[in-house]
């Protein structure tokens, strides 16, 4: 967890399927197979992930304005307008 985001991953930590297979030393077909299972829940990630990212996207975007709500200001400004902002915290 960082910055106060938590992280959305798009594998199961407890199954570790990231990880090679712990037989050493190990045969070709072995490495084959194993890298064939994980070929075969790459579609279920994606579809995990087409379902998580937006989810936490919109969460994100909700705390962040509960947090600044009473620093964000709305200027309605037309399209294509010019706008000169000091920055106060810069000190010559």
């Amino acid at each position: 967890m960082a910055h106060s985001i938590e992280v959305v991953l798009p594998f199961d930590i407890l199954e570790a399927t990231y990880l090679p297979p712990l037989n050493t030393p190990a045969s070709t077909e072995d490495l084959i197979s194993h890298h064939a299972q994980q070929l075969l829940k790459w579609p279920e990630d994606l579809h995990d992930m087409a379902d998580c990212v937006p989810k936490a996207h919109k969460l994100s975007a909700a705390q962040f304005m509960s947090h600044f709500a009473s620093t964000i200001v709305d200027y309605n400004l037309p399209v294509g307008s010019l706008m000169l902002i000091w920055n106060s915290h810069v000190k010559k």
